[in-house]
C-alpha cells in the first residue's frame, strides 16, 4: 500500500482503490460499536436462557450437577467455550439483567465494550443492599461516556472510587498482602515447551523454597552443562515430581551425583503408532542462554605417526543442528498414562504425550550428545527420527525435550491398536480397552471441554448392557458432563451419538446439535482409530431384566450447600473483612487525631507558658 502523492491523507490498497485515512478510523469506530451491541444481545439471550434452566426451587439446586451447570453447558456448546469461560459468561448476562439494568441499556447501545461490562459486574458484585446497588448502577452507566479512553487499570479505580462512595465494606480488595497469594503456571504467550509461572507466597514459604532449590542445584558437579538458574528450575520439577535430589547430567556413570531423573520417572509415554520416539539425551537444552546453538566439536583425533595420509583432506568440524518441530503429521504420539498404576505415574502427574515423527529433512545428527569429528569420504549418518509431543489437554512437548525425556527414563508404553480390540462381556474395559479410549479421545467429549482424559469417567455411549463395552461405544467425559448426559438426558434432554471413530455427535435440549472430534483425529490424521461396533448383540449379554450388581446404581451427588448459599457465604465473608479493615483504618485514624489533638493542646500551653511574663523578685533600693 502506497500514499497518493496527491493527497497525503489517502493510499492505493493494491487494487487501484483509494483509501482515506478519515473513513478507515470512521469505520473502526462504527465497528467497534456494531460489535458491541452484538455482545449485548449475546448476553441478552444467556440471560434468557438462565431464566428457562436456573430454578432454585426444584430441588436441583442441591445436585452436584445443578441447573447452573446445565445452562453453562448449553453456553459453553453454543459458543465453543469451556466450562469456566461459560460460567463466567452466564455470571455477566445474569448480572446485568437482574443487578445493573442501567449498565444493560449503555452496552446496548453500543456506549461501553463487553470487556469493561464484565469489569463492572466483577467489581460490584460485593454490593447486597438493592438501593445502593442502584444508586451504583445510575452513577456507572452515567460516567462511562467519559470512560472510553481509559486504560484497564484506571477504569477499576473509577469503580472502585463510586463503590467506595456508596458502600465502602463492598471495594473489591485484600485485607493483607497474604490474602493474595498464589500461583499461576503458563500464558497465552508462552513458548513452545515451557511454561512461565509466577505468584505471591508467604515470606517465610518463599524462604524455604529459596534454600531448597538453591540447596539442590548445587548437588551436582562442577561438569553439569546446565547453568545456576537452570538447575534450579530442574529442582523445581523434581520436587513436583515428589522427588528430592537433582540429577547430574555430566554423562559420567561414575559421578557421585548421577542418578535416575525423577522428573522423567515420573511420565509416562504413550505410544500411538508403530514408531517409538528415539531415546537421546539433547545438550542443547542446557546451557548459556547466550551461547549459540552448536556444542563443542570433539578435538581431532591425531594422525598416525607411522602411516600417515598426506592426500587426504583435514575432517570437517561436527556442527550440532537442533531438529525443528515437524510440520507433517505421520506415524507417532506418545500420551499420558490413563489411569495410577504401581508402576506408572501418579493421576496428578503431568504427562507428556508424543506425537508423530518428523520428515527426514527435519531431523539431523542432532541427537548425538557429543558428535565425533566427520572425515569427508565418509557417508552422513542416517537421520534421526524425533517425534513431537502433547500433553492431555495442554500443550506441546517439542522433539527435543521428548527425547530427552526418554533418555532420562521416561515409562514408553504402546497403546494397542484399534483392530486388536474387541468387546467384551462385562461393564469394565479391559486395560488395553481403556487406555485405548483415552488415548483416542486425549479429552473430555463434551464440546469445548479440555479436561484431560485421564481425569475423565470412560462412558458407554449407549448405556451397558444395552450398549457393549466395546472402543465404538465408549468415551472419556469429566464427571460433571457425565452427571449431565445421565441425570438431564432423555428425549427433552442431552442425547450423544457414537461415530465409529470416536466422534461424538451431541444433541442439546433444544435440537441443536454439537460435533466433537476426538483431539487424536485432528493431531494425527492418518491414525486409523475406526473402531465400529459388532453386529448382533453384545457377547453374553446379561438379560435386561436383571438387576444391577451392587454399587451400580448411579445417584447424583448432592451438595452440602446451594451454590447461592455458596455465594452467600463468600460475599459475607468478604465483606466483614472489608469492614474489619475500615474499622481498623478508622480507629488509627481517630488515635491519630487524638494524639495530634494532645500534642496541640500540649504545644499551646507551652507556648502560653512561655508567653507570660516572669514573677518580679525582690530588688534591694538603691543606697
Amino acid at each position: 500500500m502506497q500514499n497518493c502523492h496527491r493527497c497525503p491523507d489517502t493510499s492505493h490498497d493494491g487494487t487501484g482503490v483509494l483509501v482515506h485515512d478519515v473513513s478507515v478510523v470512521d469505520a473502526m469506530i462504527h465497528f467497534a460499536r456494531v460489535s458491541n451491541i452484538a455482545e449485548s444481545g449475546k448476553f441478552t439471550a444467556i440471560a434468557d436462557l438462565a431464566m428457562l434452566r436456573v430454578d432454585d426451587q426444584d430441588g436441583r439446586q442441591w445436585w452436584a450437577c445443578d441447573g447452573w451447570d446445565a445452562a453453562v453447558a448449553e453456553v459453553g456448546a453454543a459458543l465453543g467455550l469451556g466450562k469456566r469461560e461459560a460460567s463466567g459468561q452466564l455470571s455477566i448476562a445474569v448480572a446485568l439483567r437482574f443487578r445493573l439494568p442501567k449498565v444493560a441499556a449503555v452496552f446496548a447501545d453500543g456506549g461501553v465494550s463487553a470487556r469493561t461490562v464484565g469489569t463492572i459486574c466483577w467489581r460490584t458484585r460485593l454490593v447486597e443492599d438493592p438501593n445502593t446497588l442502584a444508586v451504583i448502577d445510575a452513577a456507572l452507566a452515567g460516567a462511562l461516556c467519559e470512560w472510553a479512553g481509559l486504560s484497564r487499570k484506571k477504569i477499576e479505580r473509577k469503580i472502585d472510587g463510586w463503590v467506595h462512595k456508596f458502600d465502602p465494606a463492598a471495594v473489591i480488595k485484600v485485607r493483607s498482602a497474604a490474602r493474595s497469594r498464589g500461583v499461576g503456571i503458563g500464558k497465552p504467550d508462552d513458548e513452545t515447551g515451557v511454561a512461565s509461572i509466577w505468584g505471591a507466597l508467604l515470606a517465610t514459604d518463599a524462604e524455604l523454597l529459596d534454600r531448597v532449590l538453591t540447596e539442590m542445584a548445587r548437588q551436582v558437579c562442577e561438569n553439569d552443562p546446565r547453568t545456576f538458574g537452570q538447575r534450579r528450575a530442574d529442582a523445581l520439577g523434581v520436587l513436583a515430581a515428589r522427588g528430592d535430589r537433582l540429577a547430574c547430567q555430566c554423562g559420567n556413570p561414575d559421578c557421585p551425583a548421577a542418578g535416575p531423573d525423577a522428573r522423567a520417572t515420573a511420565v509416562v509415554i504413550h505410544v500411538l503408532t508403530d514408531s517409538l520416539p528415539v531415546p537421546v539425551a539433547d545438550p542443547l537444552l542446557s546451557g548459556d542462554p547466550a551461547a549459540p546453538l552448536v556444542p563443542t566439536p570433539a578435538p581431532p583425533a591425531p594422525e598416525p605417526v607411522n602411516e600417515p595420509v598426506p592426500d587426504r583432506e583435514p575432517a570437517p568440524e561436527a556442527v550440532f543442528t537442533p531438529a525443528p518441530a515437524p510440520l507433517n503429521n505421520t506415524a507417532q504420539t506418545p500420551m499420558p498414562d490413563p489411569a495410577p498404576a504401581a508402576d506408572t505415574q501418579s493421576a496428578e502427574t503431568p504427562t507428556p504425550a508424543a506425537a508423530e515423527p518428523a520428515s527426514d529433512a527435519a531431523t539431523t545428527a542432532a541427537a548425538h550428545v557429543a558428535p565425533a569429528p566427520v572425515q569427508a569420504s565418509a557417508k552422513p549418518p542416517a537421520p534421526v527420527r524425533t517425534p513431537v509431543g502433547y500433553v492431555l489437554g495442554g500443550g506441546v512437548v517439542p522433539p527435543a525435550v521428548l527425547a530427552d525425556l526418554v533418555a532420562r527414563g521416561a515409562k514408553v508404553r504402546t497403546v494397542a491398536s484399534a483392530t486388536d480390540l474387541g468387546a467384551v462381556p462385562r461393564y469394565r474395559p479391559s486395560t488395553a480397552m481403556d487406555e485405548f479410549v483415552r488415548m483416542r479421545a486425549m479429552t473430555c467429549m463434551f464440546p469445548g471441554c479440555d479436561q484431560p482424559a485421564t481425569n475423565c469417567d470412560v462412558d458407554h455411549t449407549i448405556p451397558w448392557p444395552a450398549g457393549p463395552t466395546h472402543p465404538g461405544n465408549l468415551s472419556p467425559k469429566c464427571r460433571k458432563h457425565h452427571l449431565l448426559k445421565t441425570f438431564y438426558g432423555g428425549p427433552d434432554g442431552w442425547s450423544d451419538r457414537q461415530q465409529p471413530d470416536g466422534t461424538i455427535v451431541w444433541t442439546a435440549p433444544t435440537g441443536h446439535t454439537y460435533t466433537s472430534v476426538p483431539e487424536s483425529r485432528i493431531l494425527f490424521p492418518r491414525k486409523v482409530t475406526d473402531t465400529p461396533l459388532p453386529d448382533g448383540p453384545p457377547p453374553d449379554a446379561p438379560d435386561l431384566d436383571t438387576p444391577p450388581a451392587p454399587g451400580r446404581g448411579i445417584m447424583m451427588p448432592i451438595r452440602r450447600r446451594t451454590r447461592a448459599q455458596n455465594q452467600a457465604q463468600q460475599i459475607a465473608y468478604e465483606r466483614a473483612l472489608n469492614q474489619a479493615d475500615i474499622d481498623e483504618r478508622e480507629a488509627a485514624r481517630e488515635d491519630f487525631d487524638r494524639q495530634r489533638k494532645e500534642r496541640q493542646e500540649r504545644e499551646t500551653a507551652e507556648a502560653a507558658q512561655a508567653a507570660e511574663p516572669a514573677e518580679q523578685q525582690d530588688i534591694p533600693p538603691p543606697r
